[in-house]
């Protein structure tokens, strides 16, 4: 499946601010794409953005949306997905 986070990081990071933009997107692809790129990264800010694609009209946004929240412990990620 995957392996999930040890914890989550809070630094600065030009990768994770390029992966985060991505996220706005107009292209499904690049969202999509972003958002795996972010399960790796292990960051809390991550956690917020990736929330408001549980309400994508993409479902590979919003799958990969959710599996990487899972990944990251995202306990924010519980209510919105009942």
């Amino acid at each position: 499946m995957y392996e999930q986070c040890e914890r989550l990081t809070d630094g600065p990071n030009d990768a994770l601010k390029r992966d985060l933009a991505a996220l706005k997107n107009t292209e499904a692809a690049v969202r999509a794409a972003a958002v795996s790129k972010l399960s790796k990264a292990c960051h809390q800010q991550t956690v917020e953005p990736l929330l408001d694609l549980l309400r994508s009209e993409d479902t590979q946004v919003r799958i990969a949306a959710i599996e990487t929240l899972g990944r990251l412990g995202a306990k924010e990620a519980i209510e919105p997905l009942r």
